[in-house]
């Protein structure tokens, strides 16, 4: 699996070169004022949508620098009441190599809203995408301008509804053992126009 991925977010890299970056960490709660409830908060009025980031850095740890590089995003979506930390061996794996990966925390309970997941997925994308114009942030500077959706199982179904959204911009999306939702990740699928993998 880890394999078909690597080969699918690739895409997002254009050339691959051998690197060996610390991880770096960062929590940022971003904000989607058409929508209420969410997880977290200091993101703003409206929805909160609190996200661990993880990124290329010249040193490990939290809020560290990053890494004199630029580098695509992966915002991924987390399994029915899974955590972000569920994915430790991805993050381990991908931003060593110069990717950024963004977890958002939010429907991580017994009863998810798998249409809210999905555009958080969208929200959390555009806004790494403005980090990159922020001079005071980590990010500034450093979005190469390639951004993919992944998630898996809730999360892989959720890719979907995410890609379907009219005010996602991705470029790829690739679904780890979706699940159905509701509304109806196949149908959602079934009528993405982007690269991807299931």
């Amino acid at each position: 699996m880890k394999n078909a991925l690597a080969i699918i977010l690739l895409m997002l890299n254009g050339a691959v070169i051998a690197q060996n970056y610390p991880v770096g960490h960062t929590t940022i709660t971003f904000n989607d004022p058409a929508r209420t409830g969410g997880f977290g908060s200091g993101g703003g009025t409206g929805r909160q949508i609190q996200t661990e980031i993880y990124y290329p850095a010249t040193s490990a740890g939290d809020d560290t620098p990053f890494a004199a590089t630029t580098a695509p995003v992966i915002v991924f979506g987390h399994g029915f009441v899974m955590s972000w930390d569920a994915y430790m061996n991805l993050v381990d794996h991908f931003v060593p190599l110069g990717y950024i990966l963004a977890f958002p925390r939010t429907e991580g309970s017994f009863t998810p809203d798998h249409l809210d997941f999905g555009k958080d997925l969208v929200i959390v994308g555009n806004r790494m995408e403005q980090e990159n114009t922020n001079s005071s942030s980590i990010f500034y500077n450093k979005y190469n301008g390639k951004k993919g959706v992944v998630g898996h199982s809730m999360g892989g179904g959720a890719t979907f509804l995410a890609a379907a959204e009219s005010n996602a911009s991705f470029d790829l999306a690739v679904g780890l053992a979706p699940a159905e939702t509701n509304p109806s990740a196949v149908t959602a699928a079934a009528n993405n126009t982007l690269p991807g993998i299931i």
